[in-house]
């Protein structure tokens, strides 16, 4: 608002120097649009130099700090960065950090490389909770046909063992999504 009224002022006293009062009234207004709206779409946008190339990313996952891997995993899932071209994938899969194993996780549904089913297979048998509602979600997101019947039966068995609602809710829910009916009982 004050950039606004400073742009505002700024038109007002110069165009009412040079020119008529009745056209320098519409003039202002316009101005003031038009130079703001430059501002907002030109001046404020994100810069494109902050976007990193695969080395950096690599390196920020196998010898930066907690905090470093997670921005890493965070900034590869906003943008997109497929996780399956990370080296060392596996070994960063095995860490004990409940963060980074979410972020891990969360990529690993982004990812359209077919290698990523079997290690979110493995994260939706092994992992307890929150985690595993996750690697359920992330099963339903990366996969073509083929990998559908691959999951399948890893889902089902969840959906079966889980002592949890809401794991069995997920795992139902994705199955679902997927065309499986449960059979029928009795």
């Amino acid at each position: 608002m004050v950039l606004y009224f400073a742009v505002f002022a700024f038109f007002s006293i110069m165009p009412g120097l040079f020119l008529p009062l009745r056209f320098s009234s519409i003039l202002v207004p316009f101005l003031c649009c038009v130079v703001l709206a430059g501002v907002v779409t030109f001046g404020l946008r994100p810069d494109q130099a902050g976007s990193m190339d695969m080395a950096v990313l690599n390196r920020m996952l196998m010898d930066g700090t907690r905090r470093e891997k997670i921005a890493a995993l965070k900034y590869m899932f906003e943008n997109r960065v497929d996780i399956a071209r990370v080296q060392g994938l596996r070994k960063l899969l095995d860490t004990p950090d409940y963060a980074q194993r979410y972020w891990i996780i969360r990529n690993l549904g982004n990812s359209r490389y077919p290698g990523v089913i079997p290690l979110i297979v493995r994260l939706i048998k092994s992992e307890p909770g929150y985690l595993a509602c996750k690697a359920i979600e992330a099963a339903g997101m990366a996969m073509g046909i083929r990998e559908r019947e691959f999951v399948k039966d890893a889902l089902v068995n969840k959906l079966q063992s889980s002592r949890h609602w809401y794991v069995q809710y997920y795992a139902y829910t994705v199955l679902r999504k997927m065309g499986w009916v449960p059979a029928r009982s009795g």
